[in-house]
């Protein structure tokens, strides 16, 4: 028996007779259980034959949890006891670690993705075993520098950042310096490659004076993008249509725009109304998921990292059951061979919406900023000169800084970029005139442009640069 007041999570789960009250007094006794100390020897010793009898591999998360912070985990001293007492035990054996690195592309919503990379494999140093091996102080002092070593290796292949905010501003420090053509083609892996470089040469570079006022204004200018509802790529394409378009034309293009929206809603509108209520029942499951994740965590921001994984386990089985409802439905209504059809045609018309949603939720996104920046003409042409003299700015620090300069990315987009094309005209400052190859991409639609330019080579800029 424990005397005293326990905390109040405790006597949740008390029985009623077990509980004190005020006229009891100070004395509070309650049941309790003893739970026997764990040995990991055995699972230790079983990781050691896997390494050093069978040869074989083992995948491990070395922060010990999952979570949905912009920076990694303190790591845990696990992994490097296994490699250093796999190598103890097994003379000869020769261990390596391989970071990798997991980045995940909206992890809490349906079909999105995730980029794997992998780094430079950690060789253990003799040195180190020797230390291990002897035990006491030398031992822990071992597993910190292997463990040191790990953690460096893993900063190159995530993208960290002290927090969200740094994190946004990253992004947009990348669309900034990338060439703007290439940017229109660039695919998500190449953002994730290039915004890692800038992350982990950050703390080398941040002790500059400019480094944060720069940072700064580019958080500002990513705020002045929320509140028109864009990301600075939708900017930059509603920017070039504006450019060369007229305020007819572009209303021609977003009716066409809108009206080809309507037109998949009317296709799909079944699939829709089949799927919704799944997606529905699938988001409020995990929404509940996480925040009781949350509750439970110390580590965990708003529980992003379980929602992926509560919708599927809650996804998949209700389509199956939906699925066979709808059929026995339909069987009994309409008859059979509308039944089997529905059976066979109902998945794959699913799969085809499935796959394309995110295809068609970047063409709205395309069409809204297009949108918005008709409504907010003049924001428009604010933004983009704010976003020409963040570029220049941006380039010229990160030139001068050489910020990013390890990764091979950021090197082959210095090369790449030769000029620098300033937009002018209707934004009110000198505009130097596109090539011929690009003014007869801008006569035509967004559509055909960004199709053209899968097409092309990258061969320079398309913004100029003031040497």
């Amino acid at each position: 028996l424990l005397q005293g007041a326990p905390p109040p999570a405790i006597t949740d789960w008390l029985p009623s007779d077990d509980r004190g009250g005020e006229g009891e007094g100070p004395a509070f006794w309650f049941r309790y259980q003893i739970l026997p100390p764990v040995s990991h020897d055995d699972m230790f010793n079983d990781v050691y034959d896997h390494l050093g009898v069978q040869g074989g591999a083992l995948g491990i998360f070395p922060e010990g949890g999952s979570h949905d912070r912009a920076q990694l985990l303190p790591l845990k001293v696990g992994v490097c006891i296994m490699a250093l007492g796999a190598m103890r035990k097994f003379p000869g054996l020769r261990v390596r670690l391989v970071p990798v690195g997991l980045n995940y592309f909206s992890q809490h919503r349906f079909n999105s993705r995730v980029l794997v990379k992998y780094g430079e494999a950690v060789d253990v140093a003799p040195r180190l075993l020797e230390a291990f091996t002897q035990g006491g102080d030398p031992k822990r002092r071992a597993v910190q520098e292997l463990l040191a070593q790990v953690q460096h290796e893993l900063e190159k292949v995530t993208v960290a950042a002290p927090d969200w905010k740094t994190m946004k501003t990253f992004w947009v420090l990348r669309d900034l310096y990338c060439p703007s053509k290439r940017l229109l083609r660039m695919t998500s892996v190449e953002k994730v490659l290039l915004a890692q470089a800038f992350a982990a040469d950050y703390d080398r570079v941040k002790g500059d004076p400019a480094v944060d006022p720069l940072l700064a204004r580019i958080d500002q200018y990513a705020r002045n993008l929320d509140a028109l509802g864009i990301k600075d790529k939708a900017n930059l394409e509603s920017a070039l249509l504006l450019r060369r378009h007229s305020t007819v034309r572009l209303l021609l293009l977003l009716v066409v725009r809108v009206v080809w929206l309507l037109s998949l809603q009317v296709v799909f509108g079944p699939v829709y109304l089949c799927l919704f209520p799944v997606y529905a029942i699938a988001t409020l499951y995990s929404r509940r998921k996480s925040r009781q994740a949350v509750e439970n965590s110390s580590v965990k921001l708003k529980g992003r990292d379980v929602m992926g994984t509560y919708k599927v386990i809650i996804a998949l089985p209700l389509v199956a059951v939906g699925h066979w409802v709808a059929v026995g439905a339909l069987y009994r209504s309409l008859g059979e061979p509308v039944a089997v059809a529905y059976f066979f045609f109902a998945p794959f018309a699913q799969f085809v919406v499935y796959k394309s949603l995110p295809s068609d939720l970047a063409f709205l996104r395309s069409t809204w900023a297009l949108a918005m920046s008709l409504l907010h003409r003049h924001d428009s042409r604010a933004l983009i000169l704010e976003r020409t003299q963040l570029k220049e700015d941006a380039r010229s620090l990160i030139d001068r800084l050489e910020w990013g300069m390890g990764s091979d990315e950021v090197q082959s987009l210095e090369v790449c970029r030769q000029e620098t094309l300033h937009f002018s005209g209707a934004f009110g400052k000198s505009f130097m005139d596109p090539s011929e190859e690009l003014g007869e991409s801008f006569s035509r639609s967004l559509h055909d442009l960004n199709e053209s330019l899968k097409m092309e080579e990258i061969e320079r800029d398309l913004f100029f640069k003031n040497d």
